[in-house]
């Protein structure tokens, strides 16, 4: 990991903290009483699965009490929405999807199990993975146009 990298992370644990603090009412002093549970659509060891390990070790040295984190991959992230949003909503149980996943578009699918206004309110961005698209140099191909010229042919 890059020290750029490392930089990256360590800002997206400060901003979650930073959010997860702001959003506790004055009146929960005492938050939390018992362990939270952090969910993600992601398996161990992926780069989300990477993400939600830092700032669950981070929010455990800061409220003295265990973050859990919770890996329900598989169904398209829909395993791990459904337990999410089937949650008590009092703070102890927050979702780390997978955004591609997280994002579909109403209508996309026909038991699409959650409405996002409705059963998740955000708390912050923790992070991305650049992506990037190349072809073999054999191909003769140097710009996306031209990959995708060629992969119409």
């Amino acid at each position: 990991m890059s020290l750029h990298n490392v930089g990256l992370h360590h800002r997206a644990v400060a901003g979650i903290c930073l959010a997860l603090i702001a959003g506790v009412p004055a009146s929960a002093q005492d938050f939390p009483t018992r362990p939270v549970k952090i969910i993600t659509d992601s398996a161990p060891g992926s780069a989300v699965d990477v993400i939600l390990r830092v700032i669950a070790d981070r929010l455990t040295q800061i409220w003295g009490q265990q973050v859990l984190p919770v890996n329900q991959p598989g169904a398209g992230g829909s395993i791990a929405v459904r337990l999410a949003a089937g949650s008590p909503p009092d703070g102890y149980t927050l979702f780390i999807p997978a955004l591609s996943t997280f994002v579909a578009p109403p209508g996309a699918a026909a038991n699409l199990p959650i409405e996002i206004p409705r059963d998740f309110a955000p708390v912050g961005f923790l992070g991305g993975a650049p992506m990037f698209i190349s072809a073999a140099p054999w191909l003769g191909v140097s710009t996306l146009p031209d990959l995708i010229a060629l992969a119409k042919r």
